[in-house]
């Protein structure tokens, strides 16, 4: 399941309404949502696109932001989804560690969205989020 945002900072998921600053110039999702390590799904729709990415938290603590897609497998628009530790792209069918996420790039690894943990939140600038953009011209 995805969870919609704007440049409003509207969603369709209100139990996990990332909060927005007071320019609209990034999401801040609380961080304890991420406890439970599942995989959270998100969509940003800017005037012509829509931007997937998700955020995890790692067995270790660590939380992990990448785009559902990848420098390889994009074109098909499938993403990732969560087995145990690892994501896996729906795609090839390649597994990555999530601990992983963030730190290895290229190939079939999920695309790194850069992310801040700050004052108990996963914050995600809407400048990185366009930054996976394209990833999603199909």
């Amino acid at each position: 399941m995805f969870r919609n945002h704007t440049a409003s900072g509207a969603s369709k998921s209100s139990a996990e309404t990332p909060s927005t600053n007071s320019t609209t110039s990034s999401f801040a999702f609380a961080l304890a949502l991420f406890d439970d390590g599942k995989v959270r799904h998100y969509q940003y729709q800017d005037e012509e696109t829509t931007i997937r990415y998700f955020i995890i938290q790692s067995s270790e603590g660590t939380i992990h932001a990448a785009f559902d897609a990848c420098d390889v497998c994009w074109r098909a628009g499938k993403g990732y989804t969560q087995k145990n530790d690892s994501m896996v792209c729906h795609t090839c069918g390649r597994t990555f560690p999530i601990q992983q996420i963030n730190q290895v790039t290229g190939g079939c690894n999920p695309a790194p969205l850069q992310h801040t943990v700050a004052d108990g939140a996963v914050v995600v600038r809407i400048e990185d989020i366009l930054q996976g953009k394209k990833f999603f011209l199909f």
